[in-house]
């Protein structure tokens, strides 16, 4: 009877003994190694009511990229801002440019007895000074007026001589007339339509029967 007893002691007794040394071994492991306790979660957070756990215990974030270079992943860029309707959001734009100052630019048609013989066709320059001669009682030359007016091109010009005895022009009105000198002198003729105009100086001599004008603006 008494044996028995002692067997049972020394049965629980080693038991006992096997348990000690099983759980301490295992914490003088995890103390060495530094290893959490697996039966401790990480605390949960609550994100849009589903629980979720503490961003400290995810992994960390792959980083992507080509083998042998790591690249962290880009984080996510916000999104643009569009400015409301009927803001430009640049104060630049909505500020007209001013306009071009407008003008009047005048041409002459060359001799075309000249022009043709060289198969030049019909030709127009604009120097600033155009010198012609002419035998004859009169100097004739055929002119042009060019260019903008109040933001449009030019249309209907007067031809407007300071001296009608000395600088006749036909017609009096319209981009192309011709300018006849009638005598000797200096005058001025003045091309103009709505706010811009152009004047222009006549200079005329005769030589033997030859005209020389000089036409500058």
């Amino acid at each position: 009877m008494r044996n028995g007893v002692s067997e049972r002691r020394r049965l629980v007794v080693g038991t006992v003994i096997v348990a000690v040394l099983f759980v301490g071994g295992i914490a003088f492991i995890r103390a060495v190694t530094g290893a959490p306790h697996a039966s401790a979660p990480g605390p949960v957070r609550e994100a849009g009511g589903v629980a979720s756990p503490d961003a400290a215990a995810l992994p960390a974030a792959p980083r992507v990229g080509r083998p042998g270079r790591e690249v962290a992943a880009r984080a996510p860029q916000p999104a643009p801002v569009t400015p409301p309707p009927g803001d430009s959001g640049d104060t630049r734009a909505a500020t007209p440019l001013p306009r071009a100052p407008g003008g009047i630019k005048i041409s002459f048609k060359l001799d075309p007895r000249i022009t043709k013989s060289l198969h030049m066709g019909t030709r127009w320059v604009s120097p600033p000074t155009y010198v012609g001669t002419h035998d004859g009682n009169l100097f004739t030359v055929q002119a042009r007026a060019d260019g903008v007016a109040a933001g449009r091109a030019i249309h209907d010009p007067s031809w407007l001589p300071a001296e009608p005895d000395m600088v006749a022009v036909t017609p009096d009105n319209g981009r192309e007339v011709e300018i006849a000198v009638l005598r000797e002198g200096r005058s001025t003729l003045t091309v103009a339509e709505g706010s811009v105009s152009r004047t222009v100086t006549v200079n005329a001599v005769q030589r033997a029967g030859v005209w020389q004008v000089d036409i500058s603006q």
